[in-house]
């Protein structure tokens, strides 16, 4: 009679660990489908992969000073098609020499709004290229702000501000010159 307990015991023991190390399985599948799901989520929706590229094609618009192709990228709340090409005009003519290249890209404001169905309700990204360079040795840091999705509003969707940042000779921002304008969601 005093074996029964014992065994009992045992048996027990030996089903709660099995019981255990099956939930912890669980939870390990659970953590790997979730880990899962967030690579296919940023591969899919990550604004700073996206705005990569992107990115390097607007910086060989800026140096080609295409003024056609950068105004094209502009939302429709940004401004007019002439008032931006005007504001260019004044952009490239702040900038000492000709642009040739910057030194990284930076990614200084981002945000996205999700609902509880999954559906992206707002995506929206600052892109700069840091310590951009011209062939007269002048520094700058150039960026925009980009809407990339936004459906209450569709036309703030696309790039709705462009900057140079323009330094005195101590590196203290001297003035901002900028292109279009932000929205007002």
């Amino acid at each position: 009679m005093k074996l029964i307990p014992f065994i009992l015991a045992i048996v027990i023991l030996f089903t709660s660990c099995s019981v255990y190390d099956k939930a912890k399985e669980k939870l390990s599948e659970a953590e790997s489908a979730i880990d899962s799901k967030s690579e296919e989520y940023l591969e899919k929706y990550d604004p700073k992969r996206l705005a990569k590229d992107e990115a390097k094609e607007i910086f060989k618009y800026l140096k080609a000073k295409d003024i056609d192709k950068l105004t094209a990228l502009f939302s429709k709340s940004a401004g007019s098609e002439e008032g931006l090409k005007n504001e260019w005009e004044k952009f490239f003519e702040s900038i000492d020499g000709n642009i040739e290249s910057y030194e990284y890209l930076s990614f200084p404001r981002e945000g996205m709004t999700i609902d509880k169905n999954g559906i992206i309700t707002d995506s929206h990204l600052g892109i700069e290229f840091k310590k951009t360079t011209t062939d007269n040795g002048m520094v700058y840091d150039i960026g925009y702000f980009q809407t990339r999705k936004y459906p209450k509003n569709t036309d703030i969707e696309g790039i709705n501000l462009f900057f140079v940042y323009i330094y005195d000779d101590e590196g203290i921002l001297e003035k901002e010159i900028d292109v279009g304008r932000m929205p007002t969601k």
